[in-house]
């Protein structure tokens, strides 16, 4: 895992007001290990792609808790053999908890 892109509030909330498409996917909570595990498998079997944690389908903004976040991902990443390269940042939109950004 790294923390390579420093992307900016800019540019998650362009992915958000462009949607769920198959490189990217919105998840208002993390949904545990098993389903994170499965997304990222599934991302990485594909042609890659981005997860955002903390914000619905829908685009609406709800954050996240990046302790609870971290966990669920570091027991996800035990799922997957061999791990893919990933990244992931925390940005704070709209004055809300951070987002999670998964690369």
């Amino acid at each position: 895992m790294s923390n390579k892109n420093n992307t900016t509030t800019e540019e998650i909330a362009k992915l958000i007001s462009q949607g769920d498409n198959d490189q990217l996917e919105f998840r208002h909570h993390s949904g545990g290990p098993n389903l994170l595990s499965k997304i990222i498998s599934s991302f990485a079997n594909a042609s890659g792609g981005k997860l955002i944690i903390g914000v619905d389908e829908k685009g609406k903004i709800s954050g996240c808790k990046k302790d609870s976040v971290m966990d669920t991902f570091n027991k996800a990443k035990e799922k997957l053999i061999p791990c893919p390269d990933l990244s992931i940042e925390f940005i704070e939109l709209e004055k809300k908890s951070d987002c999670g950004h998964f690369n």
